[in-house]
């Protein structure tokens, strides 16, 4: 059963739950409720709302609904002698306007027929989206194969870093690099020193008490030994910064806080993928398929390498590193997932492939890389893809594939005998 999620605003929404193998769930909400909460109420089929003329927060409530909610139709229900006014006043911002009363039966008719053009007008455009989408991500794999990473830093067009802008550039997705008004430091850093600076890159401005980081850099020594390493370190990280143009009073301490603030613009590989993949979930929560693709592919194109590959045994690093891989995973999952759905399976295995290639053990993605080989006619592929999948999760964690990865595997099986 297809269901839908219909945000209802008025009155109390119809007593009924399905109609014609399709399910409508209302989630009723008070017309003057806080616009900041729609932020927040996810992904909605379709809009209903009540015209009330005595309510001064309606138009304000229906602009801030479209805007949240562009793909979705909006319907207002009207009296009967108010439709009229009710058009013409909100003909840039619903969808349609419908006249009460109005029994359940009809409402959800027009919903329906609602829901459904939308999807399929919104399948079309997203079907060509996803075609260009996937010529540039073959584009950035061969990139990345070619030259084993991104040549930019950070920055959205594929140039050297030379012809980056002033300011500071720091590269935490690989090895540590760290650019000032476009050119490459030579100067170099301890090991010590360059997992501390990390750090406060890592969070740029943030206050640091310094006995949290005694405790993360220098657990086992004394207090008078870690802060006298601490001191030290500080030191040569300051005498670097003065080597490298950067003022050493950009790192701060005051009342045992330490911080990282620049007097000029600092930007890091790391605080861009991570607003991209913010984007990616609010403009998910909008229903803005297209741009959320489109942001997961920037965060993609950020991510060239796991976080500060020089620097494997330092625990925050593996720790934050883990946390990043994942929503890495979680971008180019989402963005295989649609290209699946949309019958686009060679994209979809370009990056499911990727996937494997951060993380072997990804069921899910050994699962779709299944479906793609079998849709597309190599089930031989696909029972070798599932062999692959077992043998990485007997090695590493002495267990085999799951139910459902097993199950589709004795599906294609079957389907490469009976050819």
């Amino acid at each position: 059963m297809i269901f839908h999620n219909i945000l209802w605003f008025g009155a109390s929404p119809p007593d009924v739950s399905s109609f014609e193998g399709e399910s409508f769930h209302f989630q009723q909400l008070s017309l003057d409720i806080s616009l900041e909460y729609l932020e927040f109420l996810g992904p909605v089929a379709a809009v209903v709302i009540e015209y009330e003329r005595t309510q001064p927060h309606y138009p304000v409530l229906l602009r801030r609904l479209r805007q949240c909610y562009p793909q979705a139709p909006l319907l207002v229900l009207a009296g009967q002698h108010t439709t009229e006014e009710v058009l013409q006043a909100l003909r840039t911002v619903a969808t349609d306007c419908l006249r009460q009363p109005l029994d359940a039966t009809a409402l959800l008719s027009v919903l329906k027929r609602y829901i459904e053009a939308k999807v399929t007008i919104k399948g079309n455009k997203i079907q060509s989206f996803l075609n260009d989408l996937g010529d540039k991500i073959v584009a950035m794999l061969q990139e990345m194969q070619t030259l084993h990473f991104l040549p930019q830093p950070m920055l959205g067009a594929r140039s050297t870093v030379a012809k980056a802008s002033t300011g500071i550039e720091v590269r935490l997705f690989g090895n540590f690099e760290w650019w000032v008004n476009g050119k490459i430091s030579p100067e170099k850093l301890s090991r010590r020193e360059k997992a501390l600076l990390a750090y406060f890159l890592f969070y740029p401005g943030k206050k640091i008490h310094r006995d949290h980081l005694i405790t993360l850099f220098w657990p086992e020594s004394s207090a008078e030994s870690a802060k006298n390493s601490l001191h030290v370190a500080i030191a040569g990280i300051r005498r670097y910064l003065e080597r490298t143009a950067v003022a050493a009073d950009c790192l701060m301490h005051q009342e045992q806080l330490y911080s990282f603030v620049p007097v000029v613009s600092l930007r890091t590989d790391v605080g861009l993928f991570l607003q991209h993949m913010q984007k990616a979930r609010q403009f998910e929560q909008a229903g803005n398929t297209e741009s959320a693709l489109y942001s997961y592919f920037c965060a993609f194109g950020v991510y060239r390498d796991d976080l500060l590959t020089d620097l494997t045994d330092v625990d925050w690093v593996r720790d934050q590193r883990e946390c990043l891989r994942e929503k890495y995973i979680l971008a180019l999952k989402t963005l295989g997932e649609n290209f699946f759905r949309h019958q686009q399976y060679d994209f979809a295995g370009q990056l499911f492939r990727k996937i494997l290639e951060t993380d072997d053990c990804y069921e899910p993605a050994h699962r779709y890389l299944m479906q793609c080989y079998q849709i597309t006619g190599n089930c031989h592929k696909a029972i070798l893809q599932y062999q692959k999948c077992r043998e990485v999760l007997i090695k590493k964690f002495n267990v085999k594939p799951s139910s459902e990865t097993t199950r589709l595997y004795e599906s294609i099986y079957r389907q490469e005998v009976h050819m």
